[in-house]
């Protein structure tokens, strides 16, 4: 058995940075306007790239993070967000995952589905300060699979209707006052952000809150030290992705 974790794990890994990878393409794409049909190929040179050169993480060490095409130095955030997606895949694994349902997958698609969107939004919110609204669409339909999940589920309940209801009416209400004051540079895109993080977490989101505020002010010491200033914006998606996920590995660790 303890064999069959170990493999298992490496394959949620594995997965999950190759999903990593589908969001390096998602987020240059529609930043871009390009198709996601079609076949990968080199920023700089619009060349296609071959199979050693898609490989999560490995191909940039391989390469010494340059691109095989024409040498250019490429972002770390690749691999960064790589091993983002890899370890956040793993934590939903851990944390939906229970040979003793009927339907075991179920949870584990939707909520890799979810987070995996959620990630691209967040680094897309991390580069560029803006959310693109199509992605925004689809998680919150998404996060509505997953609140059905929550109820109907015995493994992973959050709460009741009404809890989830009024959850996410203070919450939508709350963050859409809040885009309403230039200060806060929260957008209206954000509020929907926050509305599927409402009918994921339902009654916890408050706790999911709170972790994302202890990141955001981490991340806003950060960047003033290294020069940002008073001015310093902190990406709102990018710290609401980072507090939910900071949130089931914490419930994993009190639920072992």
């Amino acid at each position: 058995m303890q064999l069959y974790l170990i493999i298992l794990n490496l394959l949620i890994f594995g997965l999950g940075a190759c999903l990593g990878s589908f969001v390096n393409m998602l987020v240059y794409r529609v930043r871009h306007n390009i198709p996601l049909g079609g076949r990968s190929f080199a920023d700089a040179t619009g060349k296609p790239l071959a199979a050693i050169d898609l490989i999560p993480i490995i191909s940039f060490v391989i390469f010494h993070g340059r691109s095989r095409t024409n040498g250019e130095k490429l972002s770390i955030l690749y691999p960064i967000i790589e091993l983002l997606s890899a370890s956040g895949l793993l934590i939903i694994s851990w944390r939906f995952y229970d040979p003793t349902e009927p339907h075991i997958w179920l949870p584990f698609i939707v909520y890799t589905s979810y987070f995996t969107l959620f990630l691209a939004i967040a680094v897309y919110d991390y580069l560029y300060f803006s959310i693109p609204k199509n992605l925004t669409i689809v998680i919150l339909f998404i996060a509505g699979l997953a609140a059905v999940i929550n109820f109907f589920g015995s493994n992973n309940p959050i709460g009741s209707v009404d809890q989830m209801v009024i959850t996410l009416l203070i919450a939508s209400i709350g963050t859409f006052v809040l885009s309403r004051i230039p200060i806060t540079k929260v957008g209206s895109l954000d509020v929907l952000i926050v509305a599927s993080l409402a009918l994921v977490f339902s009654s916890r989101l408050l706790e999911v809150f709170f972790i994302s505020c202890v990141v955001g002010l981490c991340w806003g010491a950060i960047k003033m030290i290294k020069g940002g200033g008073l001015s310093t914006i902190v990406p709102l998606a990018t710290i609401l992705y980072f507090g939910s996920v900071a949130f089931l590995f914490i419930e994993i660790l009190q639920l072992s």
